[in-house]
């Protein structure tokens, strides 16, 4: 087994990762038991606040693609982009305790939807992938432990200061935590190692001089990449890739912003629910992990077909009604989400180097969110006009058939398809 090293800065770097995404997971993800006090401070209706978070990401969507041309033509950088979307995400889910209006209530959630996923999935990825490009998926399976400490402590620690503080003065604490671990983002890491006198990946053989000619000539590299944004949405295989990662991303937001709901509608009273989250947490822990490791250790493509395959089991599981089986199978969700969001800066690397990273990372990202956007609605109203169980089974469908198209995914197309554009350049 080959030793991987990524230095004090990276460790501090995954640090800062990881309270990012416990952050953008268990503070937004509060909505499994608060919506509960939605409804009985505001009558607000269940499937309508838990399919918010499908309508958030439809905006994100949308939003991103116009966000990621202007980050692969360089207009936006990213410790601004890291500023902007915290100071978002703080300020809207701070808010979350103080409208009183559903409409404005759900203005505010697509915001607060916009500046998570932009923080988490486009300014934080690409900066651990500009520090790391070929460890990026160790550093991400480190990095998104933060998903199974929030999915673990999410619900508790909502009821624990719910009790302790009340509603309102419980969202104003998160927003003055995520204020606080953004400007960590922003002041403490630059947008590439070589911009402080660190090096790619840690790789300490490479001299200051050296390093920095290299920045330089990435950079340039960046300008003239063969990539632009009409190529790549004509690339099949960077749809393959979206949509299997994105049908990942639909069971993410499907399950864990519903888990405590799911166990409940299958007969385990809310605070055993609130307490097997917990477990969960912990099985999304060693899962995020693992995977990262296996990445690491073979490639990303063997993680992904491993991950997806793990999946249909646990819907398949997580469907039937018995306290056994929805415990397992939501620990095998738990397990396979945990590796869900190591997956999209990973496998753009391991295609595509690392000059073109942005333009082509920016494309799928908007592609496997919009596909991710309609899990929470379709689970949702699924379970409201059928079941949870009936719920899961499309899931475990949709699985398959995202495992079956990764399949025929092959190495060195990227490549090829370089040479033509060369091509066609030349004439």
């Amino acid at each position: 087994m080959k030793k991987i090293s990524i230095g004090l800065k990276g460790w501090m770097m995954c640090i800062y990762g990881l309270l990012a995404v416990f952050a953008s997971t268990a503070f937004k993800d509060s909505m499994n038991v608060a919506v509960m006090d939605f409804g009985e401070l505001y009558g607000w209706d269940r499937t309508y606040m838990l399919s918010l978070q499908s309508f958030g990401a439809i905006t994100f969507a949308a939003l991103s693609f116009l966000l990621g041309l202007l980050i692969a033509k360089g207009r936006i950088k990213i410790r601004p982009l890291i500023l902007f979307s915290g100071i978002l995400y703080a300020v809207t889910i701070g808010l979350w305790g103080i409208v009183s209006n559903l409409t404005l209530f759900t203005f505010f959630y697509c915001l607060m939807t916009v500046g998570y996923s932009v923080w988490m999935y486009q300014a934080n990825s690409t900066l651990f992938a500009n520090w790391y490009p070929r460890k990026v998926g160790y550093v991400m399976g480190i990095v998104t432990i933060g998903f199974a400490a929030g999915s673990a402590f999410g619900s508790v620690l909502y009821s624990i200061l719910r009790e302790a503080v009340g509603f309102r003065m419980t969202y104003i604490i998160y927003g003055i935590l995520v204020l606080a671990i953004t400007f960590w983002g922003f002041f403490g890491f630059t947008e590439y190692p070589e911009e402080c006198g660190r090096f790619p990946d840690n790789d300490k053989n490479f001299s200051r001089e050296k390093a920095a000619a290299e920045l330089a000539e990435l950079k340039a590299e960046e300008a003239t990449s063969p990539w632009q944004i009409g190529r790549v949405l004509k690339c099949p295989q960077m749809w393959c890739i979206g949509v299997s990662i994105g049908v990942l991303v639909l069971v993410a937001s499907g399950s864990m912003g519903q888990m405590v709901v799911r166990f409940m509608m299958g007969g385990i009273p809310l605070e055993s629910a609130v307490k097997l989250m917990m477990i969960v947490g912990l099985a999304n822990g060693i899962g995020s992990y693992l995977f990262g490791l296996l990445d690491s250790m073979t490639n990303v493509s063997v993680a992904i077909k491993t991950c997806l395959t793990f999946m249909v089991a646990a819907c398949l599981l997580f469907s039937v009604n018995s306290y056994v089986t929805m415990v397992i199978g939501a620990c095998m969700i738990g397990v396979s989400l945990g590796a869900a969001s190591n997956f999209s800066p990973s496998i753009v690397m391991e295609h595509w180097d690392r000059r073109s990273f942005n333009k082509v990372y920016s494309t799928t990202v908007v592609i496997q969110q919009g596909i991710g956007a309609f899990g929470a609605v379709t689970v949702a109203n699924l379970a409201a006009s059928a079941s949870y169980s009936f719920a899961f089974r499309i899931l475990a469908v949709a699985c398959v058939g995202a495992l079956i198209w990764f399949f025929t995914l092959k190495k060195g197309f990227a490549k090829k398809y370089e040479e033509k554009f060369a091509a066609e350049d030349a004439a």
